[in-house]
């Protein structure tokens, strides 16, 4: 009887992403494509973004803390047949897996500059909300959530670099 409201609850996730991707398309999100940087607290982070092609982007990532890469990262935005994901891969400086090694985030919902993206298997991040606020500005916002439960976010401003 237990498994009957976990089969519903699936269903009703998997009907609403299915509505958002057939809405969204990876070309709505080529205005990433670039070079960005952050600043977070005293860190700088630094972020390059390929041009689409073959229905994917892929991003870079490399955070800065007192002159030395402290974190990497490598991202694939991709189109599927199931609609667009978000692929990511976590690593040390001296690019060993770091954890969570990696993680597969779908896209929940799509909207003229918003897009969000839940992780249906982890909570590192639990979900990502991507915001374009103009041609050389970015939000990126992520909620997670440790394996003792304990909640934090994480808020970036990007800005393009020319």
């Amino acid at each position: 009887m237990r498994r009957l409201p976990i089969a519903l609850g699936l269903f009703a996730v998997m009907t609403c992403s299915a509505a958002a991707q057939t809405r969204a398309k990876i070309n709505d999100l080529g205005w990433m494509a670039g070079n960005w940087t952050a600043i977070m607290d005293r860190n700088t982070a630094e972020r390059n973004c390929s041009n689409l092609a073959g229905g994917s982007m892929t991003c870079t990532l490399r955070v800065i803390a007192a002159g030395k890469v402290v974190w990497v990262e490598i991202s694939v935005l991709r189109e599927t047949p199931n609609g667009i994901v978000l692929d990511t891969r976590f690593f040390t400086p001296d690019l060993q897996p770091a954890d969570p090694i990696s993680n597969e985030l779908v896209l929940k919902s799509a909207a003229a500059n918003e897009w969000v993206f839940d992780n249906p298997h982890g909570t590192q991040p639990k979900d990502t909300i991507i915001t374009r606020l103009g041609e050389n500005t970015m939000n990126g916002h992520a909620d997670l959530v440790d394996l003792q439960g304990k909640a934090s976010v994480i808020d970036i401003s990007w800005q393009r670099v020319r």
